[in-house]
Parts: C-alpha cells; structure tokens; sequence
C-alpha cells in the first residue's frame, strides 16, 4: 500500500483524535481497522473492542500496530462510543 508516515506518526495521529473526542466530551472510545487484508494481528485483535482514555494512551505507548509490509501504516480510527 505505501502510505508514508512513521509509527511516531501514527502514535501522534491517534493521540491527536483521542485529544479532540475528549474535547467534545467522550469519556469511552472505540478502536475501528479498515477490515481488510492489510489490517495488521495487534489492530485485528482490537477490532471494536472499548477502551478508556487511559487504555488507549498506554496501548498507544506500546508497539500497538505491526503492518506485514514496512511500507503500510496504521489505518485505524479511534472513535467515540460514550459521552458524558
């Protein structure tokens, strides 16, 4: 696939949409893969699964995403589940 970027990216990336769901009041998150060939084991795993923004920050803090291909990157969304 390509997509430039670095896995700092990414991470930032993340933490940036984290950052700004928080602003407009999401207190849950939900992790969301592209659901195709490319999504890497760790993303899978995660596919819709609930976290807090603790959760999040620290699974972000790990290696959270390993594409098969060097060139590919993190394509998940974090999205809004629960407000306040």
């Amino acid at each position: 696939m390509g997509v430039q970027g670095t896995w700092e990216n990414w991470k930032d990336d993340h933490i940036r949409t984290i950052e700004n769901l928080k602003a407009q009041g999401a207190i849950k998150y939900k992790w969301s893969t592209a659901n195709d060939a490319f999504v890497c084991s760790k993303c899978k795993e995660r596919e819709r699964v609930i976290f807090t923004e603790l959760e999040l920050l620290n699974l972000l803090n790990e290696e959270f995403c390993k594409p098969d291909d060097e060139d590919d990157r993190c394509r998940c969304v974090i999205l809004a589940c629960e407000f306040e």
